[in-house]
């Protein structure tokens, strides 16, 4: 840190912000990056499915899920 301060060449580059140096070229100005800045909310999709708990249900679990359901049920067949 020592030699970095020496160097004022260096020192151009970066900016003091709360005690901490930063070098200016690798650090992201923005708080939060390709955070969504337009509207928010849910979607009609979604306000169409919360009619149902049910519907909202099967919307959000994973398929991934249910293949392991079925599986499970398919084996549980099998051994009784």
């Amino acid at each position: 840190m020592e030699v970095l301060a020496l160097d004022e060449d260096a020192l151009k580059g970066c900016e003091l912000t709360d005690g901490i140096l930063l070098d200016l070229a690798t650090h992201r100005r923005e708080a939060y990056p390709g955070l969504l800045a337009g509207g928010y909310g849910p979607t009609q999709e979604i306000l169409d499915l919360a009619e149902c708990p049910l519907g909202l249900f099967f919307f959000f679990t994973p398929p991934r899920l249910w293949r392991r359901v079925a599986t499970a049920a398919i084996d549980t067949t099998n051994s009784t």
